[in-house]
């Protein structure tokens, strides 16, 4: 029978943080994974040539943990154009950082993709998560995801037929009945800085997804 100081149990990236963290402190540890292999959400399978990524395969280099653990340049990592397409059955909208360009700021146009009250609501939104700091946005007594968009006055539109789709992605749950604390977190990483991939990794994905790019200059 193994004896160590700490069983972490699973081998993705919260556990293997964990063990490396708990043994660079003089700690004996051992990672359990039922799995086949390493990585949790954030790994890629290869079966018959292709490859096929499990989770939500993005990193958010804004993460404080990311910029303590991980050597961002040796990833050589790239960004996305953060924003949402979101479908209705009839049209496609782009809903997106106005930094992004033109095509980001079509879903701004209210009515689109969302209301003027809600437009102006998920604006302050964002602010709000943007320049506050980590510790303070955990602060404080605690409700779903859910619960808090509602209660920051957005329409049941917006969060069912806008932001709920990207954030059962994220959250792997369908009722957004994650934490707000954690909610407050993701977004505003998304805010401060856009989500990246590894250089190649970045290059599987379709050129719209890449800022400034075009069908033309990217694919």
């Amino acid at each position: 029978m193994q004896t160590v100081d700490v069983a972490v149990v699973g081998a993705g990236l919260a556990g293997l943080s964990a063990a490396t963290l708990l043994a660079a402190r003089g700690l004996s540890v051992a990672v359990w994974e039922a799995a086949d292999d390493v990585g949790g959400r954030v790994r890629t399978d290869q079966v018959d040539g292709f490859l096929l990524d499990r989770g939500f395969q993005v990193l958010l280099p804004a993460y404080p943990e990311v910029a303590r653990q991980i050597d961002l340049p040796a990833l050589r990592a790239r960004p996305f154009v953060r924003g949402l397409l979101v479908r209705d059955g009839v049209r496609s909208v782009s809903l997106g950082d106005p930094s992004g360009g033109v095509s980001a700021l079509a879903g701004l146009v209210p009515g689109r993709a969302l209301r003027a009250a809600d437009l102006a609501r998920l604006a302050a939104l964002t602010a709000r998560d943007r320049f506050t700091r980590p510790a303070d946005l955990v602060a404080g007594p605690d409700r779903s995801t859910r619960a808090d968009l509602r209660a920051r006055g957005l329409s049941a539109q917006a969060v069912d037929g806008v932001l709920a789709p990207l954030l059962r992605g994220i959250f792997l749950e369908d009722d957004l009945a994650t934490s707000a604390r954690f909610f407050h977190l993701v977004w505003r990483s998304f805010a401060v800085r856009p989500p990246v991939l590894p250089e190649g990794a970045w290059a599987r994905y379709p050129s719209s997804s890449r800022p400034g790019c075009n069908r033309a200059r990217c694919a």
